[in-house]
């Protein structure tokens, strides 16, 4: 029987077709990881475009009420600008950031301003993402407009009350509104004196704790701070008609009343 004659050639090619195929293979095998990675993180960064809130609910909660009833130093101004600028842009991306005020006017009360921080530039990346969009949409539609509604704040004129209780539940409230789901720390921040002067409650009708909780404002109480973090941007003050020493045992009392977890105080000098 004649035997086959060696084709070398035929071997080449069937070597070059395996190899062919096989380089076929991993291409597809790399594009589906990478059409998978894309799709990962189209839906990691899907957000509610009226809220900037993850898809997934909010990753924190920083509420902020600033309490200018009584007029601050420009030092005092110029110090708690920059502190609440700092934590606005240093919480963690996707952090429900809303802002409020104490106010005798009820109008004023509530939320002025609730967005989720959007990510930046930097924190994007360059490879699925356009850093220079994200610093935009960052600076443009949440930083400045938090900047000029905290601007119009700050330069509140003096009011005759100074309802801090009702300003931080309406807060609270406002930012409940927005209907963003929080899945992570909550951090409240106080910038006041802390002098209460409304109709529920005020030190300068020799208010303290014991007659607070003796009154029907008491059952009000909304318990809502419930593990949050109290940060107080305390405002020295001298004033003769209030006893200081119960507006330090109210808000001790109070704040652990509400739930809160842990809470630091610091003043906000001029010195």
């Amino acid at each position: 029987m004649p035997v086959s004659p060696y084709r070398p050639g035929g071997a080449r090619r069937g070597l070059s077709a395996r190899a062919a195929i096989f380089g076929i293979v991993v291409l597809l095998a790399v594009v589906a990881v990478a059409a998978w990675f894309v799709t990962r993180q189209i839906r990691a960064d899907a957000i509610d475009e009226a809220t900037f809130c993850p898809a997934t609910g909010a990753t924190g909660e920083l509420a902020i009420l600033l309490d200018i009833t009584d007029p601050l130093g420009a030092t005092q101004l110029l110090t708690l600008r920059s502190e609440l600028e700092r934590m606005v842009v240093d919480s963690p991306r996707g952090t429900l950031v809303s802002l409020g005020r104490v106010s005798d006017q009820p109008g004023e009360l509530g939320a002025a301003y609730a967005l989720c921080r959007p990510m930046t530039g930097a924190e994007g990346g360059e490879w699925i993402r356009n850093p220079t969009q994200l610093d935009q949409k960052f600076q443009e539609r949440f930083l400045k407009p938090f900047q000029a509604e905290l601007s119009g704040m700050l330069d509140a004129s003096e009011a005759k009350q100074s309802p801090i209780m009702e300003g931080l539940q309406a807060l609270l409230a406002g930012t409940a509104a927005t209907g963003a789901r929080v899945e992570g720390p909550r951090r409240i921040v106080v910038a006041s004196d802390l002098i209460q002067n409304s109709d529920a409650m005020s030190f300068y009708r020799g208010n303290d704790w014991a007659s607070f909780k003796a009154s029907p404002a008491f059952a009000r109480l909304a318990k809502n701070l419930d593990g949050a973090e109290i940060t107080i941007f305390r405002v020295p003050r001298q004033d003769a008609k209030v006893d200081a020493g119960a507006v330090d045992d109210f808000w001790v009392r109070y704040l652990d009343a509400q739930g809160a977890h842990e809470v630091h105080v610091e003043p906000l000098g001029d010195l």
